[in-house]
């Protein structure tokens, strides 16, 4: 059975025989199950955030990383952590674990310096989004679970930009990953086009 993502350097242990299932906590061995309680932990995780939202908080590298343990932290012991293994999509690899750190403390310099988006107005907003969304994708940072980590991310800072977040069921799965794709090349066009329509 295929994997999600193409390894390199990794244990032998870290899929259950036989399956692309990742090993987790909880012992789900069925792949629609396991997305299934990943969403519910997704849903969860939205709630712990944006119930009481709190405005002043600091959405810095230590942040984002807190998002995605906040999410899978239930299912994986390596939540919330930078990956320690080579991977792949397509044919096409992420940036190289032993670069992950430098990679992803220049991008949150740079939004640091950029204020986190603060105050732009919605066009200037999803332009400079856009961006970040593909270059922190192109690290991937994570094993599993970097888009929604991505998404969960933007969402924060739009709430704290524009009182509100994207609505990413108006961009298919496909359109999000092609956006993605060009992204790899610094083309954002079409990641700026999905997320004005999510933003709208």
């Amino acid at each position: 059975m295929p994997d999600r993502y193409d390894t390199t350097g990794n244990p032998e242990d870290e899929y259950y025989p036989g399956t692309s299932v990742l090993i987790n906590l909880e012992d789900i061995r069925d792949p629609e199950e396991l997305l299934e309680r990943e969403t519910e932990l997704q849903l969860a995780a939205y709630e712990a955030i944006f119930s009481s939202f709190d405005e002043s908080l600091t959405p810095d590298l230590p942040f984002f990383y807190y998002l995605h343990h906040l999410m899978f932290s239930p299912l994986f012991v390596w939540a919330g952590r930078a990956r320690t293994v080579g991977i792949a999509k397509g044919g096409t690899p992420f940036c190289p674990p032993q670069n992950i750190d430098s990679m992803m403390n220049a991008l949150f310099a740079e939004l640091k310096q950029e204020r986190w988006l603060e105050g732009l107005d919605l066009d200037s907003f999803i332009e400079r989004a856009a961006y970040y969304i593909c270059e922190i994708n192109a690290v991937h940072p994570f094993r599993e679970g970097n888009g929604r980590a991505i998404r969960f991310y933007m969402d924060v800072l739009s709430a704290r930009t524009r009182g509100d977040i994207f609505d990413w069921t108006k961009s298919s799965t496909d359109e999000y990953l092609q956006a993605c794709i060009a992204g790899f090349q610094q083309n954002y066009t079409l990641m700026i086009s999905a997320l004005k329509r999510c933003a709208s």
